[in-house]
């Protein structure tokens, strides 16, 4: 079986390698693509996002409860576990650069083998250890495909559909994420963590697939760069620093605090969590659809503090009352599904286009950090405290951190182009 995996594996690589050879680095202007294929490559990278993070979440609900039976309590579940997001947390700002010197397609392709390649080591690990770097590079394969696919769809569509075309991305990534432990689940139980990564690689197939029709356009302008490197990020720190950025970049820090450790440590707390991910994962898609159609007619600061009260009132709810935990799913989807884009808009609105860029990949490792401290910090304590203790404590911060957004966001948020356009004319009078 291993080798029939490993014999697939090259095979499926072959697109990969043949593109590398050779590339169609045609721009975008001169493919002058018709209607129909403009649809097809949104498919695809859709397709290709909802299937690889099927597989990814599909391990949320199966890896802690594979670590503790094949080795026991001793297992390090939170360090295994968050060596993915701190994985993602160190190639993040790599794959950045990458994407401008090789270009989308490549970056895209990458990380797709990557996760391919890595399966069959979750079975061959002779310790939990050894799979502390298969996480790493599992988050590598994340990175690339993630950011990848975001650059790439910014780059096929015009900008006054790109807002709609992120958001169709961005549901197709949280139906993935519906999705993948509901299947994690049943695979796991129909044969075991075998017959789990044999179906998880049947879902990475399929994004490799998927990923055939994209076009393969040239990286960007020399231009872009600055002496072969690409522009320091000095400026984008100290962009960060201000208000409003800081404070959506420290929530949305705390948020993913807060998701990694309910994401990795509620299978240990609750016996049978499955659905759980899929609830909140698909409530998550309601509720960005809702703030798509009505999200102005409510200001950040409400949107923001009720978001945190529901994460917060959730992890509260499965302490308390583990037999209610579809409803916990429902009401913690309001504050996963509303943060992410409130507090994107937040700092998209606040950064000046030329620094855009580079503030928003220091916004996006916020996530990163967090998600790598609610696993392994979660982990180091666990201990000491009891798990239900933790959660109500980490419940305690989510609720601490809406009184914080509340507090700060108070204060106007100014467009950095309305700043910028008022300083202008002031200068010129």
């Amino acid at each position: 079986m291993r080798h029939l995996e490993q014999l697939g594996s090259l095979v499926l690589s072959l697109p990969l390698a043949l593109a590398v050879i050779f590339p169609c680095r045609r721009s975008l202007e001169e493919l002058d693509p018709p209607l129909e294929l403009q649809r097809l490559w949104m498919f695809c990278l859709c397709g290709g996002m909802f299937a690889f993070f099927a597989q990814t979440t599909a391990f949320f609900p199966i890896l802690p409860v594979y670590l503790t039976q094949r080795w026991g309590s001793e297992a390090p579940v939170g360090l295994v576990v968050g060596a993915m997001a701190a994985g993602v947390l160190m190639w993040r700002p790599l794959i950045g650069v990458a994407l401008d010197w090789w270009g989308r397609k490549p970056l895209l392709c990458l990380g797709l083998v990557v996760a391919v390649l890595i399966q069959p080591l979750y079975l061959l690990a002779p310790s939990p250890q050894w799979l502390i770097p298969v996480r790493i590079l599992h988050g590598l394969a994340q990175a690339g495909v993630a950011t990848a696919s975001q650059t790439f769809l910014a780059d096929l569509v015009v900008p006054e559909k790109r807002t709609a075309m992120m958001g169709y991305l961005a549901m197709a990534n949280t139906l993935g994420f519906a999705f993948g432990p509901w299947l994690g689940t049943r695979l796991y139980q129909a044969g075991g963590f075998q017959a789990f990564i044999l179906g998880l690689l049947w879902l990475l197939i399929l994004g490799i697939l998927l990923s055939v029709p994209l076009p393969w356009l040239p990286p960007p302008q020399p231009e872009h760069l600055s002496h072969g490197r690409i522009q320091s990020y000095s400026g984008a720190w100290s962009t960060l620093l201000c208000f409003p950025i800081r404070e959506a970049t420290f929530l949305f820090l705390i948020s993913s605090l807060l998701h990694g450790g309910l994401t990795t440590y509620l299978p240990l707390l609750v016996a049978e969590t499955g659905d759980f991910y899929s609830l909140f994962a698909l409530g998550a898609v309601v509720v960005r659809w809702g703030l798509g159609q009505w999200g102005q007619r409510v200001s950040y600061r409400i949107l923001s503090t009720a978001a945190f009260c529901c994460s917060g009132m959730a992890l509260i709810g499965i302490v308390w009352q583990p037999a209610w935990l579809s409803g916990w799913a429902i009401l913690y989807s309001f504050g996963f599904g509303t943060l992410f884009p409130v507090l994107s808009t937040i700092v998209s609105l606040a950064v000046p286009p030329q620094q855009r860029g580079r503030v928003y990949s220091l916004f996006l490792m916020g996530f990163d950090s967090g998600m790598t401290l609610g696993s392994a910090g979660m982990g180091s304590l666990l201990g000491l405290v009891p798990l239900s203790s933790l959660f109500l404590s980490w419940a305690g911060l989510g609720l601490g951190a809406g009184w914080l957004a509340f507090r700060q966001f108070a204060r106007p948020l100014v467009p950095a182009e309305e700043s910028s356009t008022a300083a202008v004319a002031a200068k010129s009078s």
